[in-house]
């Protein structure tokens, strides 16, 4: 335990001293970071701006049957939306379950007489959310931009009359909003903060676990290319310590200061989803008076995200045995860096993907197979949890784990052999004088 200690004291002082680390720690992951969210702004501007646009089929139920309902009927319709005109509400659960409808309108009997007598008239939308990517959430928000767009339309028309309400004018049509999420009927504020919710835990978790997973890869295998280039690392093996032991010692270290990187970021994030949020939020004004997070954790539960947590620290062990392997191969930093990248971009590439990758509607065979590939299963495990496919959440925590003892078993075997001196994966050329 002496040893351990020693070894991870030095392991932190030089991490902290050298300036290579602390580039690949901080600089490098906050050019991906801001990279990253230039295209998740970008796109979800994209797709806020085209909710309006008449893509899909959107249910209607008449209560009202009076002038300004039709013309709310008409106008949708001249969106290009498609209209599904039902009786009654008594069918809305089966109807909404068709995932081809993206919600349904319900219009009061007193739409018309609130606009007519300069009173704020109100519309329910129902809508099923089947999944938690953002492009199908987007997609269930469009009524809400239909109403918004009719509602500031109709504003520009009676606002030439005088003498009326100033909140009228503003908003003379409102909306409540009941959102379908395994069956239970919830009443939803600001569909925003819902959305922010699950981007957070769509993505958010991913994007820590690809954050921690790139540091760990960088401080480990600089580590030891470092201690390689200055010709450091043959005489600490050589000396009569524990080889795992000092290798341990070097992945606690790494996990520290990984760890101070995650917190460093921590209100990156918390500002990034924010204004994802915002800029996804339809409402006029945001005023959640409900429960996000307990609506979410209730969703989730506590069984899925502990389930999340070990997947999560596999996946770990298992960047860290990937780090170690190939730090053992490279001679200088320069080359353990150009390694390691290899290994981060892909994660960065399939994290992207999660983002907008609705796998819901694809075959149970395929999302078992996603659920074996690591990383991957990381990134669609939010998803697993959401839609309750248990058999796809235990084998990705099961399939991570055994990823990361297989990993670490053979970097064990590498490091315990005396083979470790003289494996090379890039040879430097000899200069011929």
């Amino acid at each position: 335990m002496r040893v351990f200690k020693i070894i991870l004291i030095k392991e932190l002082k030089s991490m902290i001293r050298d300036p290579k680390i602390l580039i690949a720690m901080f600089i490098v992951p906050f050019i991906i970071v801001g990279v990253m969210y230039g295209i998740v702004v970008f796109s979800t501007r994209q797709m806020v701006e085209e909710a309006v646009r008449g893509r899909g089929v959107i249910a209607i139920v008449d209560e009202d049957q009076g002038y300004w309902s039709k013309n709310l009927t008409e106008y949708i319709k001249s969106l290009g939306f498609k209209i599904l005109r039902l009786n009654n509400t008594t069918v809305l659960l089966e109807v909404l379950n068709n995932r081809s409808i993206l919600s349904a309108i319900v219009i009061p009997s007193d739409f018309t007489e609130n606009i007519t007598r300069n009173n704020t008239a109100y519309v329910e939308i129902y809508t099923y959310i089947h999944s938690p990517s953002m492009s199908h959430l987007i997609s269930r928000s469009k009524a809400i931009g239909v109403i918004m767009s009719y509602s500031q339309n109709l504003s520009e028309t009676i606002i030439k009359i005088h003498g009326l309400n100033p909140k009228y004018i503003s908003h003379p049509v409102n909306t409540t909003m009941t959102v379908i999420l395994k069956d239970k009927m919830i009443h939803v504020n600001d569909l925003g903060a819902l959305i922010g919710g699950f981007t957070m835990i769509n993505i958010a978790f991913p994007l820590i676990a690809f954050i921690l997973a790139s540091f760990l890869v960088q401080l480990t295998a600089t580590s030891i290319a470092v201690e390689k280039e200055e010709k450091m690392f043959e005489t600490i093996l050589s000396l009569p310590i524990n080889r795992l032991e000092f290798i341990a010692a070097k992945i606690v270290a790494a996990v520290i200061i990984g760890f101070i990187g995650i917190a460093f970021y921590g209100a990156l994030f918390a500002w990034y989803f924010g204004s994802v949020a915002s800029i996804s939020s339809s409402s006029p004004a945001s005023s959640s008076s409900f429960n996000v997070f307990g609506i979410l954790f209730d969703i989730y539960g506590s069984s899925g995200l502990g389930a999340f947590f070990i997947a999560s620290i596999g996946l770990i062990l298992f960047v860290l045995g990937i780090a170690i392997i190939l730090a053992l191969f490279v001679e200088d930093v320069r080359s353990a860096q150009m390694i390691t990248s290899y290994i981060v971009m892909p994660f960065m590439f399939v994290l992207v993907l999660s983002m907008f990758l609705d796998i819901t509607s694809y075959p149970q065979s395929t999302r078992y197979i996603i659920s074996l590939i690591p990383f991957v299963n990381i990134s669609f495990m939010s998803t697993f949890i959401f839609t309750g496919d248990q058999i796809a959440i235990h084998i990705s925590a099961l399939s991570s784990i055994l990823y990361a003892i297989l990993i670490m078993y053979i970097a064990s075997k590498l490091i315990g052999t005396e083979k470790v001196f003289t494996l090379k994966l890039f040879r430097r050329k000899k200069i011929r004088t």
